[in-house]
Parts: structure tokens; C-alpha cells; sequence
């Protein structure tokens, strides 16, 4: 569950799209990814609105394509953080 409590503006723009925010769905697939879930529910809250558009609940299911470029991108960053390292120590034992 990803739950946010934004500005009234803002949650009912989510309302009216009706689908999980685009800004949000790299790290709704990043947390599918590490926790190895099918899917999660994106939840936004206002409790300033009428009961009814308090609470807007949306399923996000995994997207393997995404995760997998996320996987390959993140290999890649270790490898030059570890680089990087590599460097860093060699040039402190001159």
C-alpha cells in the first residue's frame, strides 16, 4: 500500500483521472519489485472532503518490463559505484 494525503487540489485530481499518479509509479514498481507482491494499492486521503470523496483507492499491479529495466539500471549503478570505489581506494594507497 502506497498512501499519500495530499492538498485537496490534488487529491481530487486524482479522483478525476482515476488511475494511479504517473509521478508515483516508478516507486510503486520499485517497491513491487524489492518485495516481490503482484500488486498495490495506491490510496489518497483527504479528510477535509464529504465522506464519499475522502478516500480514493486504486490497484497497481506489477509491470515486469519496467522492473526489469529498473534491474538492469541499478546493476549498472553498483558496477560504477564499485568503479568508483575501486579508484578511490587505489589512489589513497599511493
Amino acid at each position: 500500500m502506497e498512501i499519500k494525503c495530499p492538498n485537496t487540489t490534488t487529491h481530487l485530481d486524482y479522483v478525476d483521472d482515476d488511475k494511479v499518479p504517473s509521478k508515483y509509479y516508478k516507486q510503486i514498481q520499485c517497491q513491487l519489485w524489492v518485495t516481490g507482491r503482484q500488486w498495490c494499492d495506491f490510496v489518497s486521503f483527504d479528510p477535509r472532503l464529504q465522506y464519499k470523496k475522502r478516500l480514493f483507492v486504486k490497484r497497481c499491479y506489477r509491470d515486469e518490463e519496467l522492473i526489469n529495466e529498473m534491474s538492469v539500471a541499478v546493476v549498472e549503478f553498483l558496477g560504477e559505484i564499485d568503479n568508483f570505489i575501486k579508484r578511490f581506494l587505489g589512489n589513497n594507497n599511493e
